[in-house]
């Protein structure tokens, strides 16, 4: 459901939540997902009480939440078992690599903007070694092989840390 606020998403969505419960469909192979952690325990909140007979089903709570928590969820029953990275870790282990990938350049990216850069790609499903000619479009001759170096040795380090990001959570 796609709306501005107060449009009645929720009461559509706690709404329909119930219809499925009553058509019998079992509560813990319902998952209703949105995009904040506060949007997400609003709709909880609001699906308990319309629903009580998943008030104490734990299984069936955890359906509803945001669509990063569902996606680390399902990474985790797969068994990719890494954990969500400290801000100051993605910018430092970024900033090191800057430093490294454009040294002695004085056109060299502030961390998110590389952050910003790799998210993107992401979202296009290219992967490193996949998105050189991206990032050459998108960023020029220059910063376009750079970007591209600085993501496979950052992807390799959160990897090997077992570490991950909202927009891995999406991606993988």
């Amino acid at each position: 459901i796609l709306a501005g606020p107060g449009a009645g998403k929720t009461t559509v969505l706690k709404q329909r939540y119930g219809y499925l419960i009553d058509q019998g469909i079992a509560p813990r192979t319902i998952i209703a997902v949105t995009f904040n952690k506060t949007m997400a325990d609003e709709l909880l909140k609001a699906i308990v009480a319309f629903t009580p007979s998943i008030a104490n089903d734990s299984t069936a709570q955890r359906g509803i939440c945001t669509i990063h928590a569902l996606c680390y969820r399902i990474m985790m029953n797969e068994g990719l078992n890494r954990q969500v990275a400290k801000n100051w870790q993605v910018k430092s282990y970024l900033s090191e690599l800057i430093d490294r990938d454009w040294y002695g350049s004085d056109a060299k990216p502030l961390w998110h903007e590389v952050f910003s850069a790799i998210t993107h790609a992401k979202y296009r499903t290219l992967r490193p070694g996949e998105d050189l000619e991206y990032y050459s479009e998108a960023f020029g001759d220059f910063h376009g092989p750079r970007l591209a170096k600085t993501r496979a040795a950052y992807e390799d380090r959160m990897i090997g840390e077992k570490l991950l990001t909202f927009s891995d959570m999406l991606y993988e």
